[in-house]
Order: structure tokens, then sequence, then C-alpha cells
């Protein structure tokens, strides 16, 4: 499982709108769109969940694509490394 960062969405970008564009790179796993937190406007980017290979793929077909009127940045998260959902956050003992 890869985390992407797409970058510079349009502020009407929705997160079935993005799901739509990935699917057809492979199944997208999880959608988050990041928002700001004081006036609730999306920030313009967001991170999708995809099995290795369709990331790949997706990061190749995507990057660089114009999106609206804007042109997505698709690349590999950088900033943390996955984690399932089901794992917790912190060691309890």
């Amino acid at each position: 499982m890869k985390r992407l960062y797409v970058g510079n969405l349009p502020q009407n970008s929705s997160a079935n709108d993005l799901r739509r564009l990935f699917a057809n790179q492979g199944p997208v796993h999880e959608v988050i769109l990041i928002v700001d937190r004081k006036t609730g406007r999306q920030r313009g980017f967001g991170f999708i969940d995809m099995d290795d290979l369709a990331a790949k793929h997706a990061i190749s077909t995507l990057n660089q694509r114009r999106y609206g009127d804007h042109i997505l940045t698709v690349s590999e998260d950088s900033t943390r490394t996955w984690r399932p959902a089901n794992r917790p956050r912190y060691k309890t003992e």
C-alpha cells in the first residue's frame, strides 16, 4: 500500500471526483482532502491510498496532467510511512 501526495488541486475538488480520476489507474482505498482549520476551505492538496502497482501507474499517468484549470502534482508521499488503520498509533502495555 502506498500513500500518494496530490497537489495543486482546484478549490472545488471533491473526494469523489479524485476517487473517480484515480480509480482508472487501480483500486483507491482512501482519499483525504486537507482543509484549513480556520476557514474550512480546501488547501489545494490531499492524499490517496492505493496498492503499490496502481500507485506507480497513477504517478506516471497523472503527474503533470491538467485537471480543470490546474496542473496536478502527483508523487509518493514522503512525509510519513503508511500505517494500517487498525494498528494502534502508540504502543500500549
